[in-house]
């Protein structure tokens, strides 16, 4: 996406799983250390959640 002829945003891909549609944007963090801190929160929130009772989409 550009915006006053800037490239400020790339979307790298798109996921279509399920009847679920997904914009994907990725970023390379090779050179750096990266703290997880936030997506293992996310995870155990995500675990400590009830089942679901059938899918309703």
């Amino acid at each position: 996406m550009t915006l006053f002829d800037e490239v400020v945003e790339q979307i790298d891909g798109a996921v279509h799983w399920l009847g679920l549609s997904c914009l994907v944007e990725s970023k390379d963090f090779a050179d750096k250390t990266v703290d997880i801190t936030p997506i293992a929160k996310l995870r155990n929130q995500l675990l400590r959640r009830p089942a679901g009772q059938g899918e309703r989409i």
